[in-house]
């Protein structure tokens, strides 16, 4: 199910798959952004971080992908409060 298709990016809900792509984004060199490069985790770790991100009630996650269909990021809608209609957005992409 996509959420926002585009000429250049559709937003999804966030798949497994997803995640084993995101271990192949590039890191970044400069040492004040390296908390902001993707980690290498082994497969029960990715397992761990999908389901993280996933079966929480108050956290939605999202896949970026491009007009290839290679996943380029990922959105959060975290901390969501739906009485107050209030949520924390996150947004990561590769470097």
């Amino acid at each position: 199910m996509c959420l926002i298709v585009g000429k250049r990016v559709t937003i999804r809900p966030l798949e497994l798959e997803d995640v084993y792509a995101m271990q192949g984004w590039g890191k970044h060199k400069e040492p004040l952004f390296s908390d902001y490069n993707f980690p290498k985790l082994k497969d029960e770790e990715i397992r761990q971080w999908y389901k993280d991100r996933t079966l929480k009630k108050n956290r939605k996650s999202f896949a970026i992908l491009n007009e290839n269909k290679d996943t380029i990021g990922y959105l959060t809608i975290r901390n969501i409060k739906r009485f107050k209609k209030q949520a924390t957005l996150g947004i990561t992409l590769d470097a």
